[in-house]
């Protein structure tokens, strides 16, 4: 179980950095621009404001350290366990 929240947690935060820095079609949705500019800012030179970064950075860290809060040895264990099969 702890192996694959940490693949989901993985996973999801491949796909919100994608959602940030991904460029958009000449002519986006107008429902994606509204997502991006809320989640991270004006990003006129495609960069995120600060409180961009500290969603890009903050939220993932965070979730991760719950992860590690709640099952830190066992997913320990699975990791090592899968680094041995793959070696």
């Amino acid at each position: 179980m702890a192996a694959l929240a940490f693949v989901v947690w993985l996973l999801a935060t491949l796909a919100w950095w994608a959602f940030a820095f991904v460029p958009l079609p000449s002519a986006p949705p107008p429902w994606l621009e509204a997502a991006r500019h809320v989640c991270f800012g004006p990003m006129p030179r495609g960069w995120p404001e600060p409180a961009g970064w500290i969603m890009l950075v903050g939220a993932p860290l965070t979730s991760l350290g719950t992860l590690l809060a709640l099952w830190g040895r066992q997913l320990a264990a699975s990791l090592a366990s899968l680094a041995r099969r793959r070696a």
